[in-house]
């Protein structure tokens, strides 16, 4: 989830690109010596996602929580990052998981303390501004929601990526490096432009010796299913012997609760990252092809019944009756928007940036309380929808067209001039 430039060097730490770059059936072009190229495709695909969950959140304050554009978007919003991060990071050098998870950390939850410390601030401003009072309880659960890594609101997505990519990259990196005909050729002409995997920001570029490197082999489906595993024990055992309620808790709303949820996410987060790569490389190979367009349509009609038939929601682990679902619904939904971004990416560039500067998005749209003033100041000119029709979804789309162009702004001016919440400050050199 970008913006953060450190997470642009993930696995290609110090590196200088040369030579063609072709990922995932797209060309990346020719990159000269010392540039770095970026795929446009990863961040169409983040920004449509985000879009779709400010929509969720719009729904959530619009009075209609339960409408059906709510459920299906909640049924692949969130799922669809981390499907994108699993397809990137087959893709890309293959450094020690040590020194992944560092710059993982760096990338990911810096700005989730940050952001968190800003929400908090926000929530006060609002309770001063409605002439409430802080209380300790309220103060118990702010702390509570930063220092068990819960998150407070749309926080919670930080730690469960930074999680679910290191127990996902851990997995691939016990494999041996791809042993292909474009590893081999690469392996004599010595650096090349594979993509990177940036948490997420789908660089190209990212070059390395190959024969010292290598890139990760495909998962197989079996250490998919490890993870399916935990993911359905841990459900099980929430489900049936109530640990996170009164047994451990005493409620069922503390901090063992917090961390068991944390754990439960992050499990399912792995699952998708690793499907990402099993399953994100033979979407790529069919984009642009005649098959795209009917694999395209079938996902996308697939993505349509999922939440008929159960309804998801990654940040409450309502999956975890199902989890195979969550696979489907992640990987139908990425099927369908990776042929549109191959069709619009040209088109729609909006898209891209709000991908690029998805992080930001994520924790201010809510946070910041920026769909509730907008979606008060629509109601106020237009009134409240009498029900889930046209006048609704009118409404629905002018408070979120409202919400996107504030935030177009807003992101430039945090990553130029605000750049510490999204990054450890540098230490100056001697």
């Amino acid at each position: 989830m970008e913006r953060n430039p450190e997470e642009n060097r993930i696995e290609g730490a110090g590196a200088t690109e040369s030579g063609t770059a072709k990922a995932g059936g797209v060309k990346a072009g020719m990159a000269g010596a010392g540039t770095r190229t970026r795929l446009a495709w990863p961040d169409w695909i983040r920004g449509a996602a985000i879009i779709a969950v400010v929509s969720v959140h719009l729904s959530g304050v619009s009075g209609f929580p339960e409408n059906p554009l709510l459920l299906w978007f909640n049924s692949f919003a969130m799922a669809v990052f981390f499907f994108v991060s699993g397809d990137l990071m087959i893709r890309g050098r293959k450094p020690s998981v040590g020194s992944f998870a560092k710059h993982r950390a760096a990338a990911v939850l810096w700005p989730f303390f940050t952001f968190s410390v800003l929400a908090v601030f926000f929530d006060y401003a609002v309770l001063c501004l409605n002439g409430g009072q802080i209380s300790r309880e309220m103060v118990t659960v702010w702390m509570r929601c930063i220092f068990t890594l819960v998150g407070k609101g749309t926080l919670w997505f930080l730690p469960v990526f930074f999680f679910g990519s290191v127990l996902a990259f851990a997995a691939l990196a016990g494999r041996n490096p791809a042993k292909t005909k474009a590893g081999r050729e690469t392996g004599q002409s010595g650096e090349t432009g594979q993509s990177g995997e940036t948490g997420q920001s789908g660089e190209t570029g990212q070059s390395g010796k190959t024969g010292e490197t290598g890139a990760f082999t495909r998962p197989c489906i079996w250490e998919i299913l490890v993870f399916l595993a935990g993911l359905g024990a841990m459900a099980f055992i929430d489900r049936i012997f109530a640990v996170t309620v009164a047994v451990v808790t005493g409620g069922g709303d503390g901090i063992a609760s917090d961390i068991f949820l944390v754990v439960i996410r992050s499990l399912a987060a792995a699952a998708i990252i690793l499907e990402g790569a099993w399953v994100g490389p033979v979407f790529d190979r069919i984009v642009g092809t005649k098959k795209g367009m009917p694999a395209a349509i079938l996902c996308f009609a697939v993505s349509l019944v999922i939440p008929a038939v159960y309804r998801m929601d990654f940040r409450t682990a309502q999956f975890g009756r199902f989890p195979v679902l969550l696979l489907i619904s992640a990987a139908a939904a990425y099927g369908f928007l990776r042929q549109a971004a191959e069709l619009l990416e040209k088109y729609s560039s909006v898209f891209t940036y709000f991908g690029r500067y998805s992080l930001i998005v994520m924790a201010t749209h809510l946070e910041w309380y920026l769909v509730n003033l907008v979606w008060g100041g629509v109601a106020a000119v237009a009134g409240q929808a009498a029900d889930f029709g046209p006048g609704y979804l009118a409404r629905h789309l002018a408070a979120l067209t409202l919400v996107m162009m504030i935030e177009y702004p807003l992101c430039g001016i945090i990553d130029r001039s605000f750049g510490f919440l999204l990054r450890l400050p540098e230490k100056q050199k001697p």
